[in-house]
């Protein structure tokens, strides 16, 4: 009697495609993931980036200015970025992440949850008039430098696990081309007259 392997079913995707954990996404769920959680926070990363450009002075300048020019520019600065902050993490809710993602999505909604509370403490702030607390505001913004190193630990981790369960092929070299792709072209013929 010879025994044969047990072959895979019809509909089992190939080797290569299957999840790297019982729980995870398969590789390309995974990278798709990956290039739309990349693209959201990079969108909100600009915005922020110019937040806090905006932030830094009205902090620093709270006790040597107007208390009350102070905290309502601060609850301006408030207003106008707690929108793209809200809607990054209403995007961030609608993106379903494949099991294995779910420790990187968890950090990208802590780090947009930590801005959007930030936002939330400036209008506040300013609407009560109370600049004594503004650096209160600033609290948040010190929990998301936390949950953006776990955004990029877990990214870390997930592109390392795609590494390893994805084979990578040595291109084959045609010779066409810069990049290997394109056609060759012949010299010019000579036309005779």
């Amino acid at each position: 009697m010879v025994l044969q392997q047990p072959r895979p079913a019809d509909d089992a995707p190939p080797p290569r495609y299957r999840p790297a954990t019982p729980n995870g996404g398969s590789p390309v769920e995974v990278v798709r993931y990956l290039r739309q959680l990349s693209e959201l926070l990079v969108k909100v990363s600009d915005v922020r980036r110019g937040w806090i450009h905006e932030l830094q002075p009205i902090i620093e300048e709270a006790y040597h200015r107007d208390p009350t020019a102070v905290a309502r520019q601060a609850a301006q600065l408030g207003r106008a970025q707690l929108g793209p902050f809200r809607d990054a993490r209403l995007a961030l809710g609608r993106m379903r992440p494949p099991g294995d993602c779910l420790a990187c999505h968890a950090a990208a909604a802590s780090w947009l949850d930590h801005h959007v509370t930030a936002c939330e403490r400036l209008i506040r702030l300013g609407d009560i008039r109370d600049v004594k607390r503004l650096a209160t505001a600033r609290e948040p913004l010190d929990e998301a430098r936390a949950a953006a190193q776990r955004i990029n630990t877990e990214y870390a981790r997930l592109v390392a696990n795609l590494r390893r369960c994805i084979p990578r092929h040595a291109p084959q070299h045609r010779g066409l081309g810069l990049f290997g792709g394109g056609r060759r072209t012949r010299p010019a013929r000579r036309r005779r007259s």
